[in-house]
């Protein structure tokens, strides 16, 4: 596929911020440890960090704010080097709402990597440098 999914993330958690918690994620599964989205600095749009993630789950919950429908979703963010499979409390994030994730290429996916994309030298006269730049010494 050409897209991926990506969510916005904190590079390092707190358990102060984000404490490890436990729940239940499909309806007859065992309960999973993970981290709660916090809205607001560092997550969404203004975030540092985008990393490729898959949707577990979405659920329709009230809006807060205005009383109409919105989807959070629980969404495991893939392992960087640095971390391994296992560790997946870090990566395990609930209750991302839409502004927490967005579309992005999937790796060697964009227009840039096209066979056909457009590739050519640009060239410029040498009158436009200092001529100090031009000698080859």
């Amino acid at each position: 596929p050409n897209l991926s999914v990506g969510c916005f993330h904190l590079h390092r958690y707190s358990d102060t911020l984000n404490p490890i918690e436990e729940r239940r994620i499909r309806r007859n599964g065992p309960p999973v440890e993970g981290r709660a989205w916090g809205d607001g600095e560092p997550y969404g749009e203004g975030a540092d960090y985008i990393r490729p993630c898959r949707v577990l789950e979405r659920k329709k919950v009230k809006s807060a704010d205005n009383g109409t429908d919105e989807y959070l979703y629980t969404a495991l963010l893939d392992a960087d080097e640095s971390e391994s499979d296992e560790e997946i409390t870090d990566r395990l994030v609930f209750d991302v709402p839409r502004h927490g994730m967005k579309f992005i290429d999937s790796p060697y996916q964009s227009d840039q990597h096209l066979k056909a994309a457009f590739r050519h030298e640009i060239g410029l006269p040498k009158q436009v440098w200092p001529e100090s730049w031009n000698s080859k010494s």
